[in-house]
């Protein structure tokens, strides 16, 4: 190294013990003499009186943007503004077009110029010849999982929230799950057919909450066919009504099945349930009239067929009661058999 300029050497007064400048051909050497000492860099004010600091690098080698104590590799001032780091600016240049990162109160904040544009992580491939796009949040506000345009489906191509697909490449690979919302109406999610070759929008289903009334929702099934043509298949409504397009089955194979035993007495046990038409005290349930059982009473023959809820309320298992008649209408068919058989009927 050749000294150029020596402000203030320490002993031992050598080419590293010095506040100066030197020449590390073909490098310019700015130097200080220990790694507790720092370089700074400074402005004066307009009208010379004072001096402020801009920048500084310490002996350990961190720097500090407007930040006269840095801790680490690179550290900016304390202040929150919109914009920290700019990497491009746009239009108008200030706090909200650049593309960059910024500090709110409790935020990190990640910005882009408009909303068209987008927020995109990706990762390389080992051998660094190419990059996968992982993560998408539009400036709309749309995100998307493994696709590097979410497009919603069932809501005329608006307002979806966010959509995760396998793949990025090709319209015939189609969403796994879609959620989105448009007008009264919001998409869950949505299933992919599974096969090749598809083309255009074959989902096999989707779950939607279809806003009715103002005290009225409804949380829909839908599946959609090969043609495209889109069915509900079951919902559930807001009161706590429900419908089925198709049969209802359970469960009840024999060999599933243990501690199996006969119904008993059943024709004298349901002459101690009542039948009833009823309304509930409840306003936003459905408002029709009702039929049905009381539980308390069902509780008192067959407590098995109660389940007491977290609130307290009760509730019963209807479909329980299908064997009961069923064994009831067998022990009545018993006695009018003998009654046939008495001489005189």
């Amino acid at each position: 190294m050749y000294y150029i300029i020596i402000f203030f050497g320490n002993f031992p007064y050598n080419e590293h013990d010095f506040f100066g400048f030197g020449v590390n051909s073909p490098n310019l050497r700015y130097q200080v003499p220990r790694n507790f000492a720092d370089h700074v860099f400074y402005a004066g004010n307009n009208a010379g009186t004072a001096s402020n600091e801009l920048m500084r690098i310490t002996g350990n080698g961190f720097v500090g943007i407007n930040n006269s104590n840095p801790v680490a590799p690179l550290q900016f001032s304390d202040a929150q503004e919109n914009r920290k780091i700019v990497l491009t600016a746009f239009g108008a240049n200030n706090d909200h077009n650049f593309f960059g990162f910024g500090r709110n109160n409790g935020e990190l904040r990640y910005q882009v110029s408009t909303s068209f544009d987008d927020h995109v992580f990706y990762n390389g491939d080992s051998g660094g010849f190419s990059s996968t796009e992982l993560f998408r949040i539009l400036g709309s506000g749309d995100i998307g999982i493994g696709t590097d345009f979410p497009i919603p489906y069932g809501h005329t191509g608006t307002n979806k929230i966010m959509e995760i697909k396998n793949s990025t490449s090709g319209t015939n690979i189609q969403s796994h799950l879609i959620l989105s919302s448009a007008g009264n109406n919001g998409s869950l999610g949505g299933i992919t057919w599974a096969g090749l070759n598809l083309t255009g929008e074959q989902r096999t289903g989707f779950i939607s909450n279809s806003f009715e009334t103002a005290s009225q929702t409804k949380l829909s099934f839908y599946n959609r066919s090969s043609a495209g043509v889109l069915a509900e298949r079951f919902y559930i409504q807001g009161n706590g009504n429900a419908w089925l397009q198709g049969i209802l089955t359970q469960s009840s194979d024999v060999r599933l099945k243990t501690n199996i035993n006969p119904l008993e007495n059943s024709l004298q046990k349901i002459t101690h349930l009542n039948g009833y038409t009823y309304n509930w005290k409840d306003a936003s349930k459905d408002k029709d009239m009702q039929t049905g059982v009381l539980a308390q009473e069902v509780q008192k023959v067959y407590p098995n067929l109660v389940k007491t809820m977290e609130d307290g309320s009760l509730s019963v298992n209807y479909s329980g009661l299908i064997p009961i008649l069923l064994e009831a209408i067998k022990e009545l068919k018993t006695e009018v058999d003998k009654l046939k058989k008495t001489p005189g009927h």
